[in-house]
């Protein structure tokens, strides 16, 4: 049967099953498939992440773990396979946003 995904001729251009599903684009080394719907999320690697946030592989990998995940550790993800995992878009946004430090008030110095 082949592969599920399938890149045709066009560089640019995949199929699933032998059905043209539309067009992948990068941006910021996020991938997201564009042409069928603008509000399909997009979904990050593994490798995306770690080079947008600065969080080691080795680290996102340890927080897949079910005992990372049972600790709290880590962020929600999208496992395509057990090999196969990506990161949505908002989960990632979110992630950050609970990690935001603000700055203490010092009106007493």
């Amino acid at each position: 049967m082949g592969s599920l995904l399938r890149l045709s001729e066009n560089p640019s251009v995949y199929s699933i099953l032998g059905r043209p599903t539309g067009r992948w684009r990068s941006a910021g080394g996020a991938a997201y498939l564009i042409g069928m719907s603008d509000d399909r999320p997009r979904l990050w690697t593994p490798q995306e992440l770690a080079e947008y946030t600065g969080i080691p592989i080795r680290t996102l990998a340890d927080w897949r773990t079910e005992r990372a995940r049972s600790r709290g550790l880590g962020l929600p993800l999208v496992a395509l396979s057990s090999h196969n995992v990506r990161y949505r878009d908002g989960d990632v946004e979110a992630f950050i946003a609970r990690r935001i430090v603000a700055p203490t008030d010092r009106a007493g110095d």
